[in-house]
């Protein structure tokens, strides 16, 4: 990114590296030291006086740090340092007169280098006595831009010559200063020097600022051995041009040459955003430090979004023409180095937050001047930024694009002007000094026009990023009254039950596990009151609700026939503060049952709940459970298949109760990268209640397609599929902010520029593991109308149907014509929701699916459907145009009697409770692109139905990274390649209160026989994963089907957020570090996890799997604590499938293991 403004090369306080350099033989080599010479702070400056030192030997120094104060020849300025480092050696005393730019005043080294090796270093030892290099390093460096990156998949980017492997042009033994040039002397004396063949640069003045006189050069003498020299010297001196000059060269002539620039200029203030850059660094108690470049680069990605047109290129790809608009912001920010400039890439910016983009900037920065960055660090970019500022003398300079970017923006020094102040009393005129700087945007006239490029400068850079940063600095945004009342850290501090926590964590029971009733350390009954007292009566103590059909002072055979009746239906479970859907995870303890006489105990259920209805009551069970080493658990609506949100002897967050719901016409985003419709709901908050607020204000939001559905819970956190995936994305890419309680008991914010590790990891992580939300902000858009119709076809046709039946080949040839169709439905936007039902045998097959389309007429629907119709119908399957349903929020029903008008209306309740077993697979298009890939999936999911009699439930979406808007989130990889979403579960598993209950051996039978089936779905989809909300918590491989790629990271912010386990789920992130035991600790035979039993810290022997040269998994032996290294080639680690059963699978796939002991 070239600039028309030349400047000094490694000027102004910047640094010339050096990698291992011996000092004189007395001192021990530095990986990385350099000289910091006197820098030239204003154009005239020759020479100035050291004023206070701001930084002393052994300080860090960071980027905007001022290192000196330096009085010039015109105003005592301060020497603000533009690297990071720490100060070693300080070479000027302050008070120290006449110093010449350009001569050493300092050495740093890198942050944990030997600051004592420098104790005796002298000037002399930087350069000040020694001749200087026959190469001068000095002069001009004019910018440069970096070979482009298309940014296409069909147009790689131009191979250049890439500056990788470069070196420094100097070899010496000595340190080299940051600015080398030739002492200063009159014209006189260099004539004399030329006249006698004195070589200047081998002379130290003895002049006024090192000065060379008329006798300095009478009195040299060359040293012994010599040659003399030349009687005239030439008078200049020839350096080859290396390779990254030539680049640079051609592409700024290029640039030049081709793209026609013109210069848009603004002056803005920046005093608010340095007051607001000095909060932010002081609050962050040392784990950062921002520079104002930081937040400039965030704050241009934000303006990027806003007026696109600045981050787009001009290309010319296969004979065409085009000018293409990047979907990401991808900043190039410009990078002095000693072989020329280079613009190393911050990429996708708007996803990152401040923290994460200073640390970036600093990391690119220092290994681009090392000569260590990879290509794909600095080719490519979509905008860039280039910032002078750190020399004062720059007021302003306009840059040369970067090609094909259409855009760069060039920052000049930050300077005092006055401006009008406040009358004073008596109405006389008054001025006041405010801080500004210049900034210059370069556009393409090709690409960009002049009246949007002065909409882009109109924007502001500054503005945004004020606006951004006073957003950080601001109190943590409340979406509701009840998030207002709040745990007190003075309230905290009188009891240490319910203190705050730290990161030292808790003290756990000797045998490593959560404690319960009947351990020493449980609290005792009064310890419990005086928490409802604090609690101000919120705690529960709630038994089974099926203990109203045991013998004992719950009973009543009118409520338990009643219970028999309603037991299946969702609702119940959903309005109780403990049951959950799929009942067998609580270990069977206490159902509904005839016979009374039976046992009913607590089983998995929780001991207690907390009934939340305000933050205060989180904070307080959070800091309970956790000061008292008692399991907790997390429970919202109650839709849980696998367990994840009961435990045994647990004290449970019931988050039911977090009502609201508020719709916002008009939102802006704490990144200030949205603004638009927005929706602000509870923890609580229901599809349903989703639903009605869309009718109320005619707008459209992601809600689940259950109606009872908690939507801020699992929902979101596990990527939160609906209805509108394949057109808006999933709901977990909606997501604005965050309001939640983490394991330590406090509130937190969460957003792009606020706890971005923890925003990333809530959008898709999984629930019930980072911490409890109590509020989100999502996006709403414009109300959405959809066309659905459905299609059925059946081997048995329902009875008095005129429809003839069909052969199971010809059903089974229906159904490849449907996944080939299926295709075109998520790619059009849509949803195709389907069964197969085997009924009775393998030959009963039963096949309906409802085609759900955004946005489409019913005359397009028609049109859309009919090739699809066509075909069954050529294959014998009788089909005729389905009646059509247009609806605004999917599943209100709608027929073609409304003349094409939405109709509205209320949501059907009702989903079912019962003991299935679920498993999940995602199907990527992959799987469908070819005849011989859409036949071997084809025949996996046959397999699964036929054999093994499994209903089996199908979505096909596609939540494309397109589609979902480029989020920066924990959604799993294989969720945005997946255009069928497939499950498999047993059929007639909904209890109906009369059927006899499984055994857990029988439980764990059905598991095994139904992974089994799973294998062959996870042979045809190498690589893929499952939805982590409709998936087996025990899959054989979890962590890679539900997380992929993103599991270590997830670990991370596991660890850093709640580094002692307080939240644990099975299937979630961390679930292999703790296991459910018998109540005495002792530990189960293998088999189905249910969580009627003690929760214990897992250690001990262990087996690491390896296929090849990847680790793909764990298996437990007697438990695994902290994961161990990885071997020189590093995999990712899955967690495989206990016993001998397990070791047999996996060998069989070509699998070795070995055995680890730790804990």
């Amino acid at each position: 990114m070239p600039a028309t403004t030349t400047m000094l090369s490694r000027a102004g306080g910047q640094l010339s590296s050096r990698g291992s350099i011996a000092l004189r033989g007395a001192l021990p080599a530095a990986r990385c030291s350099a000289v910091i010479s006197m820098p030239a702070l204003s154009p005239t400056m020759t020479s100035g006086n050291i004023g206070a030192w701001q930084k002393k030997v052994g300080d860090s120094i960071a980027p905007g740090d001022v290192l000196v104060e330096i009085e010039t020849d015109k105003a005592q300025m301060d020497f603000e340092f533009q690297e990071e480092g720490t100060i070693a050696k300080i070479l000027r005393d302050a008070g120290e007169k006449d110093v010449a730019v350009g001569s050493p005043i300092a050495v740093m080294v890198e942050e944990g280098e030997d600051v004592s090796a420098f104790e005796a270093f002298s000037i002399e030892d930087a350069g000040g006595d020694k001749k200087a290099d026959s190469s001068p390093k000095g002069g001009e460096a004019s910018e440069a831009s970096e070979p482009p990156n298309t940014g296409s998949k069909t147009a790689p980017p131009a191979k250049e010559e890439a500056p990788a492997a470069i070196e420094s042009e100097s070899t010496g033994d000595r340190l080299e200063t940051a600015l080398q040039r030739q002492p200063s002397l009159s014209p006189a004396v260099k004539k004399l020097a030329l006249e006698k063949g004195v070589p200047i640069a081998s002379i130290k003045g003895t002049g006024k600022g090192g000065a060379v006189t008329k006798e300095d050069i009478e009195k040299y003498k060359p040293a012994a051995g010599a040659a003399p020299a030349a009687a005239a010297a030439a008078a200049f001196e020839d350096t080859e041009a290396t390779s990254m000059r030539k680049v640079i060269a051609s592409r700024l002539r290029e640039s030049m040459q081709q793209n026609p620039h013109y210069f848009v200029a603004s002056n803005i203030s920046v005093s608010k955003l340095l007051k607001l850059r000095e909060a932010l660094n002081a609050s962050a108690d040392g784990a950062y430090k921002l520079s104002v470049n930081d937040l400039l680069v965030k704050a241009l990605a934000v303006a990027a979004r806003k007026v696109p047109a600045a981050n787009s290129s001009w290309r010319e790809e296969g004979g065409k023409v085009i000018i293409r608009q990047h979907n990401v912001v991808d900043v190039s920010v410009a990078v002095s180095t000693p072989v020329g400039l280079m613009t190393p890439i911050v990429k996708n910016v708007n996803g990152l937050g401040l923290q994460t983009i200073s640390s970036q900037i600093k990391d690119l920065g220092k290994r681009a001047r090392d000569g260590k960055l990879k290509p794909e660090e600095y080719q490519g970019g979509t905008i860039t930024i280039s910032n002078m500022g750190m020399n004062p003398a720059i007021e302003r300079f306009t840059a040369v694009i970067n090609p094909p970017q259409a855009c760069i923006v060039a920052i000049g020094a930050t300077r005092k002007v006055a401006t009008p102040g406040e009358p004073s009393e008596d109405g006389s005129a008054s001025i006041q000094w405010d801080d500004q700087i210049v900034i210059t945007g370069s556009f393409d006239h090709k690409v960009v026009d002049g009246a949007v490029g002065g909409e882009f400068m109109r924007l502001g850079l500054v503005t945004r990023a004020v606006d951004i940063a006073g957003r950080i600095c601001g109190s943590i945004a409340l979406n509701f009254d009840w998030e207002r009342e709040q745990l007190t850290v003075a309230e905290a501090a009188t009891n240490d039950v319910i203190r705050f926590g730290n990161s030292l964590g808790t003290t756990a029971t000797p045998n490593g596990c959560r404690v319960i009733p009947g351990d020493a350390e449980w609290p005792s009954e009064d310890d419990w009151a005086t928490f409802n007292e604090t609690l101000g009566g919120a705690l529960l103590k709630p038994k089974p609700p099926a203990s109203v059909c045991y013998t004992g002072e719950d009973y009543s055979a009118a409520k338990c026939e009643q219970l028999r009746k309603s037991w299946t239906g969702m609702n119940l479970h959903t309005d109780d503060p403990t049951s959950i859907m799929s009942q067998w995870a609580s270990g069977n303890t206490c159902t509904p049952t005839s016979q009374p006489n039976s046992n009913c105990s607590q089983g998995g259920w929780p001991k207690y709940v907390v009934k939340a209805t305000t933050i205060r009551h989180i904070q307080l069970a959070v800091n309970f459970a956790r000061n008292n080493n008692i399991r907790l658990v997390i429970r919202n609506s109650g839709h849980d298949f696998n367990g994840k949100s009961i435990g045994g002897y647990s004290l449970s967050v019931w988050t039911h109760n977090l009502k609201g719901m508020t719709y916002k016409a008009e939102y802006t985003s704490p990144t200030g990268s949205y603004t638009g419709r927005a929706v602000a709901y509870a923890a609580g908050a229901q599809s349903h209640e989703g639903s009605a607020l869309m009718r109320q204000e005619n707008m459209f939001m992601i809600v689940a397609g259950g109606s009872t559905l908690g939507i801020a819970g699992g929902f979101l956190q596990g990527g939160g599929h609906s209805s509108h995936t394949s057109y808006y994305g999933l709901a977990a890419d909606q997501v604005l902010a965050i309001t939640a309680v983490t394991a330590d008991g406090r509130v937190v914010e969460a957003h792009g520029v606020q706890n971005e590790d923890l925003f990333w990891a809530f959008r898709g992580g999984g629930g019930g593991t980072f911490g409890i939300i109590t509020s989100v902000v999502v996006k709403a858009f414009p109300a959405t109308p959809m066309t659905s119709g459905s299609i059925r076809f059946s081997t048995t046709p329902p009875r008095g149907s005129a429809i003839s039946p069909i052969s199971v080949e010809t059903f089974w040839a229906g159904m490849k014509a449907y996944w080939d169709f299926s295709i075109s439905i998520c790619d059009a936007g849509g949803l195709g929701y389907n069964f197969i039902y085997p009924e009775s045998s393998s030959t009963s097959l039963t096949f309906t699916v409802s085609i759900s389309m955004p946005n489409m007429s019913l005359a397009e629907y028609r049109h859309f459907v009919r090739p699809l119709l066509q075909k069954l119908n050529d294959l014998g399957i009788e089909q005729a145009m389905p009646t059509l349903k247009r609806t605004l929020s999917a599943p209100e029903v709608a027929s073609d009697d409304t003349g094409g008008k939405p109709t509205l209306g209320k949501r059907v309740l009702g989903e079912t409770t019962g003991h299935s077993l679920i498993a999940s697979r995602f199907f990527a298009r992959s799987n469908f692109n070819t005849s011989e890939a859409l036949e071997q999936a084809h025949l996996a999911i046959r397999h699964a139905v036929e054999n093994g009699s499994l209903t089996f439930h199908g979505m096909n979406y596609a939540p494309t990274p397109a589609v979902a808007g480029y989020p920066s989130n924990a959604v799993n990889a294989a969720f945005r390649t997946t255009v069928l979403h497939a499950q498999a579960y047993e059929p007639n598993a909904h209890w109906d209160g009369a059927a006899p209950i499984l055994s857990k051996g029988e439980l764990t039978a059905r598991h095994e026989r139904l992974q089994g089936y799973m294998q062959r779905w996870r042979d045809v989809t190498p690589g893929s994963g499952s939805y982590i909300n409709e998936g087996d918590a025990q899959d054989w491989e979890w962590k890679e089907a539900f997380f992929g790629s993103n599991y270590g990271r997830l670990l991370q912010v596991k660890k850093k957020y709640d580094p002692d386990g307080v939240f644990w789920a099975i299937g979630s992130v961390g679930n292999d570090e703790w296991e459910v035991r018998n109540v005495d600790a002792s530990k189960r035979e293998d088999g189905i996890v249910t969580q009627d039993g003690r929760l214990c810290r897992v250690e001990g022997l262990h087996i690491v799997w390896y296929r090849g040269c990847e680790r793909v998994g764990v298996e437990h032996g007697d438990g695994v604590g902290e994961e161990s290294e990885e071997r020189a080639c590093v995999g990712h680690v899955v967690f495989l499938r206990r016993g001998e059963e397990g070791v047999a699978h996996y060998a069989a796939h070509g699998m070795v293991h070995e055995e680890e002991r730790i804990g």
